[in-house]
């Protein structure tokens, strides 16, 4: 009898097929909370990414399970101590996306920096004024990284290759390796009061959650340009709301919010805040890396691999 497997979210094929292979696959989008609860008691592995989450509630329900698989990189809607307490493994993906992210990063910045959405409402309503819209460029300026993993590390050397001087803060990352690709390591508050564009790549921790809070934006350089491309929760988001309405900082590049979907928010009232639904992983090639590596990841914990 194949073991069986509760996949809560969709995954690229590559990752699906190859489960169905090895596996009796129960797949359920989407489900609602009593759903979950309802249908994990036989299940010896769950897949989930990053809307569908696993508490202590429902951990408890599922006595077969063996392993939780999370086709993203954050796992901070995943109760990773009381799995572990039970003898439960949990996988994730910190490598699948790290040339997605760094790329839309980068998007984001030229996006902000060039005022393009706004720009480009513009010219939507007629206009074609090419004075209103003056930005910033890139070259010279201090990027200030803010976690300097793979993603961070490949955003540092995107931005090397725009001329810009790159600064980091990553108390887990030893100088050395820094070095290796062109970053210098700084403390948090430093990186704030020299950074010209500050760019979030951490996970949501308690050491991380209000990191950039009312405080440090107060110690950034007027007009800078703030970048989560981490987790919502990192930056405030009133804070930044009232440091936009102040002209201290000049612009938002958000994939990520403190509530996901968001709803109506206040920033989404500002010109120059762009805004991505958390599509920093959505490429095909992307995808499909994850997918394939968090099934492997599973059947290798079932003893299936």
């Amino acid at each position: 009898m194949k073991k069986k497997v509760l996949i809560a979210e969709k995954i690229h094929s590559s990752g699906l097929n190859l489960l169905k292979e090895k596996v009796d696959l129960h797949e359920l989008y989407n489900p609602s909370y009593e759903e979950l609860i309802r249908n994990v008691y036989d299940k010896e592995a769950i897949i989930v990414r990053g809307a569908v989450g696993i508490n202590k509630e429902i951990i408890d329900n599922a006595p077969e399970l063996k392993v939780i698989g999370v086709g993203a990189i954050g796992t901070n809607h995943i109760d990773v101590a009381y799995a572990k307490e039970k003898g439960i493994e949990v996988y994730n993906v910190p490598a699948g996306s790290t040339y997605a992210v760094p790329e839309l990063t980068i998007g984001l910045m030229i996006t902000v920096a060039r005022k393009i959405v706004p720009a480009y409402h513009s010219v939507l309503e007629g206009e074609w004024d090419k004075h209103t819209y003056q930005g910033r460029q890139l070259k010279d300026k201090a990027l200030g990284i803010i976690a300097l993993g793979k993603i961070g590390s490949r955003v540092a050397k995107l931005a090397q290759a725009f001329d810009m001087n790159v600064i980091a803060f990553d108390p887990y990352v030893k100088p050395e390796l820094a070095k290796e690709v062109g970053v210098k390591l700084v403390d948090i508050d430093t990186l704030c009061e020299r950074a010209d564009v500050i760019s979030i790549h951490a996970p949501l921790t308690e050491d991380t959650r209000d990191l950039i809070n009312e405080e440090r934006i107060k110690k950034m350089k007027p007009g800078v340009i703030i970048l989560n491309m981490g987790r919502g929760g990192i930056l405030n988001e009133d804070a930044a709301y009232r440091a936009i309405k102040e002209g201290r900082i000049y612009g938002l590049g958000l994939d990520v919010m403190e509530k996901e979907p968001p709803g109506k928010s206040r920033l989404f009232e500002l010109e120059n805040v762009v805004v991505t639904p958390h599509i920093g992983a959505a490429t095909d090639e992307s995808q499909q890396v994850i997918a394939l590596e968090i099934a492997e990841k599973v059947l290798k914990a079932l003893n299936l691999m």
